[in-house]
């Protein structure tokens, strides 16, 4: 049996995978990418906790958590007597990128009005009255800004 040696000029010959660079994201020395989105992932999940629990003692009632549509996400719906309430969740963990309201911008205000209106015609319509957006804003000094009617459904 013969054996025939490769002679492409770019073959590589050790073929374990280049780890992306992203300048753009703060790394630790040993932190690849994954775990940034990982690392990133969980405070999202533990900001929408701390949101929860602050709106339980506000007086609203938990429907559901992270709900998921074609169009995007609810972080929470909430309720309060016959209104049901959608909130966004923001962490921020620095103000160099502007508040945690200022980064809700019109197209995730679309696309969490499009997921909220699929959400209330499934199921919302025949509990509710009522929808509200509201926001929470989780800030680096452990301060929550609890935004009622963060923004309004528009007619399109």
């Amino acid at each position: 049996m013969m054996k025939f040696r490769s002679s492409i000029p770019w073959e590589k010959t050790d073929l374990t995978p280049a780890t992306p660079k992203a300048p753009w994201l703060k790394q630790t020395p040993n932190q690849t990418p994954t775990q940034s989105k990982k690392n990133h992932l969980e405070t999202g999940l533990l900001g929408e906790v701390i949101a929860k629990n602050f709106l339980l003692r506000q007086g609203l009632v938990f429907i559901q958590a992270n709900y998921r549509c074609k169009c995007g996400e609810i972080d929470l719906i909430m309720s309060q007597e016959e209104t049901a309430i959608v909130v966004e969740v923001r962490v921020r963990n620095t103000k160099s990128h502007g508040s945690g309201l200022d980064s809700i911008r019109q197209k995730k205000q679309r696309r969490v009005s499009n997921c909220a209106l699929l959400w209330w015609q499934k199921t919302g319509q025949f509990i509710f009255k009522g929808l509200r957006f509201d926001a929470v804003v989780l800030s680096e000094n452990q301060q929550i800004d609890w935004i009622q009617n963060a923004w309004i459904l528009e007619n399109s």
